[in-house]
């Protein structure tokens, strides 16, 4: 069986319904038609008009391109983190099964575009992809840094127990310590 406890599976269905919700999420962005989903890029580039000036993004074709693929690429991050959140709580390696998880959301997403009237662009499964790697490489890094420190601890704690131990046996083999 998987799940050792109760919080273990209901980690795991939190963590899956994240993963169902984002994938939702990431696909029904695309199946809005290119009016709708300039509607939303210029209501986020209103938004952050002000960083992207400071950044020198000035034009506005260019705030657009910066604003769509930073999307692709935060989305897809997401999604990432999700995925190696799962894995690592799962304490599974797939790292095939991971890749070809991400590779198919981003390339469906970019299929899904095709039938809103919008272009697909084998450039945006590349930053899509890109994003789920990224984000899945940062959660991974974590959860291993955390392992190593918890491992270093728990290496402290058994090397103090064994000090007390053989401090105790040593003073009962020779009562004469005390």
């Amino acid at each position: 069986m998987i799940f050792k406890t109760r919080r273990s599976k209901i980690i795991t269905v939190i963590l899956l319904a994240l993963i169902i919700l984002t994938v939702a999420f990431i696909w029904s962005n695309s199946l809005k038609d290119s009016e709708a989903s300039n509607s939303d890029s210029n209501a986020v580039i209103a938004f952050f008009r002000p960083v992207l000036e400071l950044l020198g993004v000035m034009t506005k074709k260019d705030q657009i391109y910066f604003i769509r693929k930073g999307a692709h690429l935060s989305e897809f991050f997401l999604l990432g983190s999700l995925f190696a959140a799962l894995f690592s709580h799962l304490r599974k390696r797939w790292i095939g099964l991971a890749a070809f998880a991400g590779l198919s959301v981003a390339v469906l997403d970019e299929y899904i575009q095709a039938f809103s009237d919008r272009t697909s662009i084998v450039s945006d499964v590349l930053i899509d992809f890109s994003g789920y790697a990224a984000g899945f490489a940062a959660v991974t890094l974590i959860f291993l840094i955390v392992i190593k420190r918890r491992r270093k601890r728990l290496e402290r704690g058994a090397e103090k127990a064994e000090n007390i131990l053989s401090d105790i046996t040593a003073r009962t083999a020779d009562p004469g310590k005390r």
